[in-house]
């Protein structure tokens, strides 16, 4: 045979085993009807419905997804794997850009990935889902002599399967480069999305995970808000200031510096009737409190710029972590501005189901963010601030006066009013005392053992101090 002819043949073969893969690429990347068990089940490989290899494979990597990523919808991961390719490290990386604004290259040895490659395992029907796992982290980090065997242009030999083999069953000598098949994973996906200004934009039809997204974010900011603010005067005065008020816009340039100086504001510009000393917050009620603040950061941009789209501002909001100067700055290079910032601050308080929005706009507008004593105007609060620092912040507050100031006398309850209102009491006391002693039987626990599988507990842990003391 001519090489001219041995060279047509072998571009013959290379054609039809191209065909072959683009056709099972195809089936398990277009057929989403195949997704018959997701979340992953234990034991659904008994069931009497067969399913095709590639009905399987689909699953699997639609699981990795939705287990790896927080708040990902099935048809959402289904998106990405089209875009992807189904090449699984790409489609991370890719979701990865869009949710935040930049290249963060996952760590492919972290647990999380081992987790999900489990539950991906077992959503597969695979006999052994954590020996799957182990050895697939195993080969990605010998990418390179994988590469070697699996691009080559023919069938694998059985010197191939061998050498496969013996690449699973040889033992770790050095830690993985992590990194390493995920920056190769990102050179892939530049070829199957030509350019790179659309994989940090969310779809139209993902508002609704934008918005939750950008609710994880708020609630974050939150948390950070109550660390910097003395724990004795949260408990027993400024709670309640924070769960009415305690919103991410103000007068302030970063969202936790607003939260801060609102909640202050709101228990000096409207004090108590009755001080309240609590033990913890509950998050349903630090839920109810950012989701109106995430309804004013929306209220106020769609006041300054009507032609500004819910799914645009909630995208300018996610990438600018909740900062209205950041988003305002942003919006005006392809909006005018059609409002005055007191009447979108008045629009935002409204939205927010603030108890005094218009002393709420007169605030915003007319308070100097130097106003926090431990920190310059364009910088965030930097520390936990003591009794003294709140109290100097109040004192400033208080040299001002602010429409509505004047709060109502409350009416008297009816007695069947009054035992209902001193039950729910009764029952918060009660929840409280509850989880508190729970959160305390932890931290002993936890502070006795000080074992390497406890590590994995500190996040959680930490957490709870924040909320419960």
């Amino acid at each position: 045979m001519s090489l001219a002819a041995a060279a047509a043949a072998a571009a013959a073969e290379d054609e039809e085993a191209q065909r072959r893969r683009d056709e099972i690429m195809s089936k398990i990347t277009t057929d989403a009807s195949a997704i018959i068990y997701l979340p992953p089940k234990l034991g659904c490989g008994s069931s009497s419905e067969p399913r095709t290899v590639a009905q399987r494979s689909l699953e699997g990597l639609v699981t990795f997804l939705i287990c790896y990523f927080r708040h990902l919808p099935v048809s959402e991961a289904m998106y990405y794997l089209l875009l992807a390719k189904a090449d699984l490290l790409a489609a991370v990386h890719l979701i990865e850009y869009s949710r935040t604004m930049g290249a963060r290259l996952f760590p492919i040895s972290s647990p999380t990935t081992e987790v999900a490659l489990r539950c991906a395992a077992m959503s597969a029907s695979h006999p052994e889902p954590v020996t799957f796992a182990a050895r697939s982290l195993s080969l990605a980090s010998r990418l390179e002599q994988l590469s070697q065997i699996l691009t080559m242009r023919r069938r694998l030999s059985p010197d191939a399967l061998r050498r496969l083999q013996e690449l699973l069953e040889e033992p770790l000598r050095e830690a993985p480069d992590s990194l390493k098949p995920v920056r190769q994973a990102a050179l892939r996906l530049n070829r199957y999305i030509k350019g790179t200004n659309s994989l940090s934009k969310f779809p139209l039809e993902f508002t609704q995970t934008l918005r939750t997204l950008l609710l994880e974010k708020i609630h974050v900011l939150c948390l950070k808000a109550i660390a910097q603010l003395s724990r004795d005067d949260l408990r027993g005065r400024y709670h309640r200031g924070l769960l009415k008020a305690g919103h991410c816009f103000g007068p302030a340039k970063d969202p936790v510096s607003n939260i801060i100086l609102n909640t202050i504001w709101y228990d000096t510009a409207f004090p108590p009737h009755e001080e309240f000393k609590v033990g913890m917050i509950c998050t349903s009620s630090l839920v109810r409190i950012e989701c109106r603040s995430l309804n004013g950061l929306l209220a106020f941009l769609h006041k300054l710029f009507p032609a500004l789209s819910e799914h645009d501002a909630l995208m300018y909001l996610f990438h600018s972590n909740s900062s209205l100067v950041e988003v305002t700055f942003r919006a005006m290079c392809d909006h005018d501005i059609s409002s005055s910032f007191e009447d979108a601050y008045k629009a935002a308080a409204d939205a927010a189901w603030h108890p005094h929005p218009d002393a709420q706009a007169e605030f915003a507008v007319s308070t100097r963010p130097t106003l926090l004593p431990i920190v310059e105007s364009s910088q965030a609060v930097s520390r936990t601030l003591t009794s003294s620092d709140i109290e100097l912040i109040s004192k400033k507050i208080s040299q001002k006066s602010y429409p509505s100031k004047s709060v109502p006398s409350v009416p008297e309850l009816v007695p069947g009013a009054e035992r209902i209102v001193k039950r729910s009491r009764q029952k918060v006391m009660a929840n409280q005392y509850f989880i508190r002693r729970k959160v305390k039987a932890a931290l002993k626990r936890y502070a006795k053992e000080r074992v390497a599988s406890s590590c994995s507990c500190l996040p959680i842990l930490l957490f709870l101090i924040i909320i419960v003391w």
